[in-house]
């Protein structure tokens, strides 16, 4: 069920990625954008779909916003498959304008090794750090809102996880076989956890479930 899951997962997220709701997709430095024209947003995306994705890149400082054709674009999503598979990945900054992190946006992002969420992000997509196995700290910002189905699992390398209060929902198998997660603080506005959340999480002695929490899959 897990791998029926989790194919039926990826196959979504490329379904997604091929088709774009915005106007325009250029690539500014060492980044592609989707522009938005009438919001003046911009959307990190993918440089190309597949394994030579944003290839030999180490280091990503996302701008807060950039600057086309005269016209200057706030970068308020890090999108679906942005930062997929890429393997030589080990450090992203992501600026506080940031409001939502897509589906699989680093999946296997397997040299990425911390990462910090800004409080302006709201939700964490499905799959979005997932199979990122240098992962050793995240740190969730305190506007996060609900963190998705798969969004850390398989981060085999990740040992602690503070989930701030203003989460509402974590996704199914969220942590799964996080095998070496020792602590895990969930904070007073959680209301559901989800099936298998923290299944496999092997180095997990004890989780302090707060009283908010109403569903427990």
């Amino acid at each position: 069920m897990f791998i029926k899951n989790k194919i039926f997962t990826l196959i979504a997220a490329a379904l997604l990625c091929s088709v774009s709701l915005f106007a325009e997709s250029v690539k500014i430095g060492d980044l592609c954008y989707n522009l938005d024209g009438d919001n003046m947003t911009a959307e990190v995306t993918y440089e190309i779909i597949g394994s030579d994705n944003y290839s030999g890149l180490t280091t990503v400082v996302i701008p807060d916003s950039v600057l086309y054709e005269g016209r200057y674009y706030a970068v308020t999503a890090i999108g679906d498959r942005a930062f997929y598979d890429c393997t030589s990945l080990q450090s992203v900054t992501i600026p506080n304008s940031v409001q939502t992190i897509g589906v699989a946006a680093f999946c296997v992002c397997t040299s990425l090794q911390s990462v910090t969420i800004p409080d302006n992000v709201q939700t964490i997509g499905e799959d979005a750090f997932g199979n990122c196995t240098s992962l050793q700290s995240v740190t969730i910002g305190s506007g996060v809102q609900s963190i998705g189905e798969w969004a850390f699992a398989y981060c085999s390398s990740l040992q602690s996880v503070t989930i701030p209060d203003n989460v509402l929902t974590i996704g199914d198998y969220a942590f799964l076989t996080c095998d070496k997660l020792q602590s895990v603080t969930i904070g007073s506005g959680v209301q559901s956890i989800g099936n298998n959340a923290f299944y496999g999480c092997s180095s997990l002695q004890s989780v302090t479930i707060p009283d908010s929490v109403q569903t427990i899959g």
